[in-house]
């Protein structure tokens, strides 16, 4: 049976190894993973991960905050997205109708905005 193309292309981009570890090495990476809401190979990846570029695992209350401040980055990119379309719209009937818009005071207005979301980003990290 011949091997499909999308698994070719997974093997193409990952290696499989098998690791041995003491029992007592494996009950601490299970306990962290469970602790963490992951499986254990993603504790053995995460922390490899970490190991390798000297970091420290992520305790559960930074994490739960991360994941609040990054649905609301998504929220405010949406937002950012619409009001850059609105600003696309407002010229281009500027230009049909042949008339100026104070874009000068739009950006403004943009600009406000965009130090209301900066401060508000500080302040849920902190």
């Amino acid at each position: 049976m011949p091997i499909p193309d999308r698994l070719k292309e997974f093997r193409s981009r990952h290696v499989r190894k098998e690791i041995n570890l003491p029992i007592a090495v494996y009950e601490q990476i299970e306990a962290y993973a469970k602790s963490q809401n992951i499986s254990p190979n993603e504790a053995i990846k995460g922390l490899s991960l970490m190991a390798l570029h000297g970091s420290k695992p992520i305790d559960n209350e930074t994490r739960h905050k991360l994941d609040e401040v990054n649905a609301k980055l998504e929220g405010l990119s949406l937002l950012i997205r619409n009001i850059a379309n609105n600003v696309n719209q407002i010229s281009k009937h500027s230009n049909e109708i042949k008339q100026l818009v104070d874009y000068n005071n739009l950006l403004g207005h943009i600009k406000g905005l965009d130090d209301l979301i900066k401060n508000s980003i500080s302040e849920d990290i902190k």
